[in-house]
């Protein structure tokens, strides 16, 4: 009988969440706190991976003041996820849950697919990984319910650019040639919805240029800033 993935918290963090003494063996599910990972048909190298980016994604919000609340779920896939066959990883706030490829079938998928015009690699794929935790978190902390869409990728597309390796975010952002947007009101979920990847490095330019970038987040958090395109999605 396999041991239930869920269940192997308790091992970790003890019945009132209180960290245990680790082993040798359990090492490796220290490195990401807070966070749960289901392997299914995964790796050992896919769930470190996953944690270095989940490590990425908190240390963003962490700088930003901004907390995890609850523990989060991630479940990787050797296959196509669910209806979104087409997704490399996806934030389903109905479950409440991380969906996301395994590398190597996140590197076949981007063959045709590219992602930002790259072809997958491990930082890249790291990258998604922060992508997807950012929703998890900014889900968490939303004080406006359902959040509007381009709320919740403005913070998405922050988090995985600013914690991009340096050499590949440049390499991307020159093959933009894409102006930041002038502020919340030029933001549409329409033009996400045509060009996410453009979406992501005007919003990211964006946000660059803000001299006070925690103040914006925590505004699109609590509804003090509010974009005119209120078009929610609940993946």
């Amino acid at each position: 009988m396999r041991p239930n993935p869920w269940l192997c918290l308790i091992a970790l963090f003890g019945v009132n969440g209180v960290p245990l003494p680790v082993s040798a063996a359990e090492k490796a599910d220290s490195t990401c706190p807070a966070i749960v990972v289901n392997i299914g048909l995964g790796s050992v190298a896919d769930r470190a991976l996953v944690c270095y980016g989940a490590a990425k994604a908190r240390g963003f919000f962490r700088s930003h003041g901004i907390g995890v609340k609850r523990r989060i779920r991630i479940r990787l896939h050797a296959a196509g996820i669910g209806e979104r066959a087409n997704h490399i990883g996806l934030y389903d706030a109905k479950n409440d849950q991380v969906e996301l490829l395994t590398f190597e079938q996140a590197k076949r998928q981007s063959i045709k697919d590219t992602l930002f015009g790259m072809q997958m690699d491990e930082p890249l794929y790291v990258s998604v990984v922060v992508h997807e935790i950012a929703h998890a978190i900014a889900g968490q902390n939303f004080e406006i319910r359902p959040a509007p869409l381009v709320a919740q990728e403005y913070i998405a597309y922050a988090a995985q650019l600013s914690t991009m390796e340096p050499g590949m975010r440049s390499k991307i952002l020159q093959q933009y040639d894409l102006a930041a947007y002038g502020g919340i009101e030029e933001m549409s979920s329409t033009y996400y919805g045509l060009n996410p990847s453009g979406f992501g490095i005007k919003a990211f330019r964006h946000y660059q240029s803000l001299p006070g970038r925690s103040q914006f987040l925590r505004g699109l958090l609590t509804g003090v800033i509010r974009p005119m395109d209120l078009e929610t999605d609940q993946w």
